[in-house]
């Protein structure tokens, strides 16, 4: 019984003393209520309440350092993506960079084109100007040929003219002398006496005039007579003859002293100056078809000279449309606009129809 109670005091002690280190570990413990009145077991329950809300307070700091966390994850993503849309955004802004230089690069190659495109224009229309005083000049050289020629074709056409009434009284002047002569033939008195006749041969033997052998002549006839139907036949004949030489050799010295016509009037014979004056009038026709044919390729080069004035024009068009343009691509930049919006598909897109409106003013503007 000694043991059991020695053990039990042990017990009893041991209990106390760890009573007594729990009591001094509560006393010790501070909470933020006035415990200094408290009892040993209220503050184990404010404790212990305490506790509670302290194990609640970690859960929901917990939870609330987990979304933290998820935020913090999805701020690593978007830094990320970030830096490489900055990355973009500067490899972009090298590229536009490079392509601002190479706009002002080819700037300079227009500007310097555009110049010798307008010297090359002033040539063109200094070289069409010419070429048209000179077809001008071509078309009046024409025009005087032209009205030379016409004189020339009214001559010859009149010349043409006399001599077929010529050759109508030619052959009315023949027939009234064939038909004269059947009525001699027909006599049956002679019409001149012997002395008339006497008269007559002596006279025709003075004339020299060569004898024309005719088949309807008898053989046996004397050449005395022969000479007389000679002179009778080839008077009238030359009677005309001798009219039309006068007349044509007096058109021709006319013609001939207006074209300055060096040579003797009267060495000069009809078979000669009629081929000259036709050399002539065929030397004036072709010149005149020279000369239209030479205004006609003159206006065929015109013609082209003033397609490639034109096509000039449409480059030098072209050339300040692509100018402007640059220079509206260098205002944006110069603006400030905003790289991310630029390489936006909406920003990219509102861009375009930027320059197309640009395009379409400046073509209105360029309209005749």
């Amino acid at each position: 019984m000694k043991e059991e109670k020695d053990q039990l005091e042990k017990l009893l002690f041991e209990s106390n003393r760890r009573l007594h280190t729990v009591v001094e570990s509560i006393n010790c413990i501070v909470i933020p209520v006035d415990s200094a009145v408290l009892e040993p077991v209220q503050k184990l329950n404010l404790l212990s309440e305490y506790i509670y809300d302290c194990q609640t307070a970690k859960k929901q700091t917990e939870q609330e350092l987990r979304e933290v966390k998820e935020e913090a994850s999805i701020l690593d993503g978007k830094l990320a993506e970030a830096r490489a849309t900055m990355k973009l955004l500067e490899d972009a802004l090298t590229t536009v960079k490079n392509n601002l230089a190479q706009l002002a690069g080819e700037k300079n190659e227009m500007e310097t084109g555009k110049k010798n495109i307008e010297i090359e224009l002033q040539k063109t229309i200094e070289q069409r100007d010419e070429s048209q005083s000179r077809v001008f000049k071509l078309e009046s050289d024409v025009e005087g040929l032209e009205g030379s020629s016409r004189e020339m074709r009214l001559k010859i056409e009149d010349y043409h003219a006399k001599e077929d009434r010529w050759k109508e009284k030619e052959a009315e002047l023949l027939s009234s002398y064939n038909s004269l002569l059947m009525k001699v033939k027909e006599a049956e008195e002679p019409l001149l006496s012997a002395s008339q006749l006497r008269t007559l041969m002596e006279k025709l033997s003075g004339i020299e005039i060569p004898l024309v052998e005719s088949e309807d002549l008898e053989p046996h006839i004397s050449a005395d007579v022969k000479k007389l139907f000679s002179v009778i036949g080839s008077f009238t004949d030359l009677q005309n003859r001798i009219k039309l030489l006068s007349n044509e050799k007096e058109e021709l010295q006319s013609t001939l002293s207006r074209k300055e016509f060096i040579g003797g009037q009267n060495s000069v014979g009809m078979k000669v100056l009629l081929p000259v004056l036709k050399k002539q009038v065929n030397a004036f026709l072709l010149e005149a078809k020279t000369s239209k044919s030479k205004a006609k390729e003159l206006g065929t080069k015109l013609a082209g000279s003033q397609k490639v004035v034109n096509e000039l024009s449409t480059k030098v068009k072209l050339l300040e449309d692509s100018i402007r343009v640059g220079l509206f691509h260098l205002r944006l930049s110069r603006k400030g606009a905003s790289l991310k919006h630029l390489l936006h598909p909406l920003g990219l897109k509102y861009l375009k129809l930027k320059i197309w409106d640009h395009l379409e003013r400046t073509q209105y503007l360029l309209r005749p």
